[in-house]
């Protein structure tokens, strides 16, 4: 699947989510692990450039690729754990967008490495949702009218953030609210997730349902993650 629309970023909160354990390798399985897991009513997956053909070892691997998942893990092996090939990729983007938008602060850049790869979800509705997810659901104390029985798709749907400049969310890991989730935070893994205001507890409740080893925080309106420079570059 590829593709996906989100909404406005005034119109969203934004969630850090936390893997314990595995640092930027565990990328590719938290992933798999989100979109994979029945609450999820659908999901996209799509890539732009520079990640799209952009080796020879990504050509190769795509022949043999069968879903989204297949490419995802390719995509991330390929281009976000290599690191000298990440480096070469983010020089690559870096340019593209100042070639395309003029000089450009660092926060636009750092925010635009996360659309190299599109990544959305959209959860089932409490009121249609399979019989046994629907049991899940409330089981953790939702109801039918949580959210709004009338929810557009988008008003349903959350943008996972994983940016080419930081695939293992440093600065996220940064954070004092991020830190107090993990015990070391070399070793753990963080990305943002952003959704409409009237789905947060939908979706806390989702990531709360994920279980063992993964944590999220709730951080209100999306967080900064970059200091404001000039053509991508740091004073």
């Amino acid at each position: 699947m590829t593709g996906g629309s989100t909404a406005s970023r005034e119109q969203q909160v934004s969630f850090a989510v936390v893997a314990r354990e595995g640092g930027a390798r565990a990328l590719t399985p938290t992933l798999k692990r989100l979109f994979a897991h029945p609450w999820v009513a659908s999901y996209m997956i799509g890539f732009g450039p520079p990640l799209i053909r952009s080796s020879d070892r990504v050509i190769t691997r795509l022949r043999d690729a069968k879903s989204a998942f297949d490419k995802l893990e390719i995509y991330v092996d390929e281009c976000l754990l290599h690191e000298d090939e990440r480096r070469r990729l983010v020089g690559i983007h870096r340019r593209l967008l100042v070639r395309a938008r003029g000089p450009i602060e660092a926060e636009e850049l750092d925010e635009a490495s996360a659309e190299v790869i599109d990544l959305s979800m959209r959860l089932h509705h409490p009121a249609f949702a399979p019989p046994a997810v629907l049991e899940a659901m409330r089981a953790r104390g939702l109801g039918v009218d949580a959210p709004p029985m009338k929810s557009p798709p988008d008003a349903m749907t959350a943008r996972v953030y994983v940016r080419l400049a930081d695939p293992r969310g440093s600065r996220l890991l940064d954070t004092a609210e991020v830190r107090a989730l993990v015990d070391d935070p070399e070793s753990a893994l963080a990305f943002e997730m952003r959704m409409p205001p009237a789905v947060r507890g939908l979706y806390a409740t989702f990531l709360a349902e994920l279980g063992e080893g993964i944590a999220f925080v709730h951080f209100g309106d999306p967080k900064a993650h970059a200091r404001v420079t000039r053509d991508g570059e740091r004073s």
